[in-house]
C-alpha cells in the first residue's frame, strides 16, 4: 500500500522543507509544507485510491502518486471556498481527494467506454479510471490562481509580496516560508473552470496527459469537464458531478449515514444562510437588473420570496440534505425565527414595487440585512441603481412611520404593466382598466417577469442550457426560436420548480402569447432534420423574437432544422 511505501521512504519530521520549526508561524499565516507532510495525514484516502485504481505499484507511483504530490505542492493548505464547502485550511486538498475516491467508487458500476465492445472495455479500463482520477484533481485546481490572493512571508514574518501562481508554486519563491490567503472580491463565478486546463500540465505528469490523449473520444470528454463544459462532458461529467456533489454535501452536513455522537448537526437555518450566500455569489440568484431574483438597496437585500425559497430548497436537496420542508411557509418561519430576515409586522413577506431603468414590478419580497450573510461590508453585492418602494398606505413595521420610499415621485415615463406575484407563488397580471392599450406589451418586458423565461435566459447565457446541438431543447431557426415541448418544461420543473407540474408551467407560458401559432392555428410546430443527416421530427413552440432569449447576440439558425412546410415546397 501507499502508506507502507511512504513510511519506508519518508520519516516524519517536525521541520518543513524550508527548515523553519513548526511553532514559529507568524500570526494568521500557514506554513509552507512539503507534499509528504501534506499527504501523510491523508494516507487513508490515498490508500483507498490505490485500491480502487487496481493497478501495479509502479504504475500507481508513476501516474497517480506523482500527480497527488504535484497537486499537494500546488494547493498547500488553501481552502476550497470562502464560506461554502471545505472552507477550512487544507479544504481544497481534502475536497479533491474526496471527489477522487467517490468518483472511482462510482466508476465500478460503469463499463467504459459506454457502448464499447468487451475487448475495448478491457483494453481501456485503466485509462478511463485514470481519466476520472485526473478530472477530480484538476476540476478545482484553478481556484488558487483566479479566486484567491496569497501573500507570502519569510521566516522573520516580513511580507515578501503576492504569490504569482502563473510563474511557479509557492515553495519556489525564494525566502518564502509562510503564507496567508484572501478571496478576490467580486470575483467572476466559475472562472476557475476555464483556468483549470492551463494548470493541468503542472499537476499531471506529461506521460499521464499523453496517455489520456491517445483516446481522442475520451480525452474530448475529459477536456470538456475540466473547463466546465458539462453539456459535452458525457459520462465523465456525470460521474464527477455526482462525486463532487457528494463531497460538498458531506462537508455541509448532509450525510445520510449515521454520524459520530460528537458530530454537531448543522441546523436548518444555518444551512439556509450558507446556501443563500452561495446562490447569490454564484449568480444563480442574480441581482440588480430587470428580471433578477433580488436587489440590494442600502443595507438590505430584497429577494423575490417564492423564487428564493424554491432555489434554496432545490440547492439543498440536490446537495444531499434530507428533510428540507416542502412548504414555503415553513422556510419563511425558520428565517424569521432565527432573525435572518426583517419581518413586516408579524409576517415574513413584504409587498413592494421595484423600479429600475425601463421597468417596474410589484412583488412579494423577503427583506434580509446584508450583514446577516456577509459580516464584512466590502463583500456585499453592488447596490441597485433603482428604488424599492413600499406603498403609501403601508407603514414601516420597525418604526411605525411611513416607509421612507413610499413618497418617492412616480416616473413620468409611459406606464409599464406590473407583475403581481401571489403569496402562494402563482403570478397574475395586475388589473388593467384599459386592456386594449396593453396588447402591444414588449416581449422583453413579458419575459422579464416570467420565472420560466428567466431560468431559460440565464441558462442560455451561462451555457448551462445548450442550443443548436443534437439533443438540445432550444434551437434557433429562420422563423425564430424553437422550444422543444414538453421536454423544455420538464427540464425547468426538474431544475427550478419541483413543486409544479410541467403542464401548469406550459399552460402559464401559453397564456402570455409570446409564441407563434401555425397556419392551422395550432400551438405546436413540426421541424425535420435536413441534409445528409438521418431524418427525424422534432416538435415545439416557436418564439418569433429571438432577442427575448438572446438579448446580446442572436446565434445563427441551426442549418439542419427546417419546417415541414419548407420540405414540402422543396419536394414540389
Amino acid at each position: 500500500m501507499w502508506s507502507d511505501w511512504f513510511r519506508r521512504r519518508h520519516r516524519p519530521s517536525p521541520v518543513a522543507v524550508t527548515g523553519l520549526p513548526v511553532a514559529d508561524c507568524p500570526p494568521g499565516t500557514l506554513r509552507l509544507l512539503s507534499p509528504q507532510e501534506l499527504l501523510r495525514p491523508r494516507g487513508e484516502r490515498i490508500n483507498r485510491i490505490e485500491e480502487l485504481a487496481a493497478t501495479t505499484p509502479l504504475h500507481f507511483r508513476r501516474y497517480y502518486l506523482s500527480a497527488l504530490q504535484r497537486f499537494a505542492r500546488w494547493v498547500q493548505q488553501l481552502p476550497a471556498s470562502e464560506s461554502h464547502h471545505h472552507a477550512h485550511a487544507g479544504g481544497l486538498l481534502d475536497h479533491a481527494l474526496e471527489v477522487a475516491v467517490t468518483a472511482l467508487q462510482i466508476r465500478l458500476g460503469y463499463l467504459l467506454p459506454l457502448g464499447g465492445v468487451p475487448e475495448e472495455i478491457a483494453r481501456d479500463r485503466d485509462r478511463w479510471t485514470y481519466a476520472l482520477f485526473c478530472a477530480a484533481l484538476v476540476h478545482d485546481a484553478g481556484k488558487p490562481a483566479v479566486d484567491q490572493k496569497v501573500r507570502l512571508f519569510d521566516a522573520a514574518g516580513t511580507e515578501i509580496g503576492l504569490w504569482n501562481p502563473w510563474i511557479g508554486d509557492m515553495p519556489e519563491v525564494r525566502g518564502a516560508t509562510h503564507y496567508r490567503t484572501e478571496f478576490v472580491r467580486q470575483r467572476q463565478y466559475r472562472l476557475h473552470e476555464k483556468a483549470a486546463l492551463l494548470i493541468a500540465p503542472r499537476i499531471l505528469p506529461a506521460e499521464g496527459l499523453a496517455w489520456l490523449a491517445e483516446d481522442r473520444d475520451g480525452f474530448a470528454l475529459w477536456l470538456a469537464y475540466a473547463c466546465g463544459d458539462t453539456a459535452h462532458s458525457g459520462v465523465i461529467g456525470e460521474i464527477l458531478g455526482r462525486a463532487d456533489g457528494h463531497s460538498v454535501a458531506r462537508n455541509l452536513g448532509a450525510e445520510t449515514v449515521s454520524r459520530a455522537a460528537t458530530t454537531q448537526v448543522v441546523p436548518l437555518w444555518e444551512k439556509l444562510v450558507t446556501a443563500l450566500r452561495h446562490l447569490i455569489e454564484s449568480k444563480e440568484l442574480p441581482l440588480n437588473r430587470n428580471g433578477a431574483a433580488g436587489w440590494r438597496v442600502g443595507d438590505d437585500l430584497w429577494l423575490v420570496s417564492k423564487r428564493t425559497v424554491d432555489a434554496l430548497r432545490l440547492h439543498l436537496t440536490q446537495t444531499g440534505h434530507p428533510g428540507i420542508p416542502t412548504q414555503n411557509e415553513r422556510l419563511f418561519d425558520v428565517l424569521q425565527e432565527h432573525d435572518i430576515l426583517t419581518p413586516f409586522g408579524d409576517r415574513a413577506i413584504w409587498r413592494a414595487e421595484v423600479r429600475g431603468k425601463g421597468f417596474a414590478h410589484t412583488l412579494t419580497l423577503l427583506r434580509i440585512p446584508a450583514a446577516r450573510l456577509w459580516a464584512e461590508p466590502e463583500r456585499w453585492p453592488e447596490a441597485f441603481a433603482g428604488d424599492i418602494l413600499v406603498p403609501e398606505a403601508v407603514t414601516d413595521p420597525l418604526s411605525g412611520s411611513p416607509a421612507p420610499d413610499s413618497s418617492s415621485p412616480v416616473s413620468d415615463s409611459p406606464a409599464i404593466p406590473v407583475e403581481v406575484e401571489t403569496d402562494n407563488g402563482g403570478a397574475a397580471d395586475a388589473p388593467d382598466p384599459n386592456p386594449k392599450q396593453t396588447i402591444g406589451t414588449s416581449s422583453l418586458q413579458a419575459a422579464a417577469s416570467d420565472p420560466f423565461l428567466n431560468w431559460l435566459i440565464e441558462g442560455l447565457a451561462e451555457k448551462r442550457i445548450p442550443y443548436n446541438h443534437a439533443g438540445a431543447r432550444v434551437h434557433v431557426v429562420a422563423e425564430g426560436v424553437l422550444l422543444l415541448s414538453p421536454a423544455i418544461f420538464m427540464d425547468y420543473v426538474a431544475a427550478a420548480a419541483p413543486g409544479e407540474t410541467w403542464e401548469k408551467v406550459q399552460k402559464r407560458f401559453l397564456k402570455r402569447r409570446l409564441h407563434v401559432r401555425t397556419a392551422k392555428d395550432f400551438n405546436i410546430h413540426r421541424y425535420r432534420t435536413a441534409g445528409e443527416h438521418r431524418q427525424g421530427t422534432v416538435t415545439g413552440l416557436l418564439l418569433k423574437d429571438p432577442k427575448m432569449l438572446f438579448p446580446e447576440k442572436v446565434p445563427k439558425p441551426n442549418p439542419y432544422l427546417v419546417t415541414t412546410e419548407e420540405l414540402a415546397e422543396a419536394a414540389a
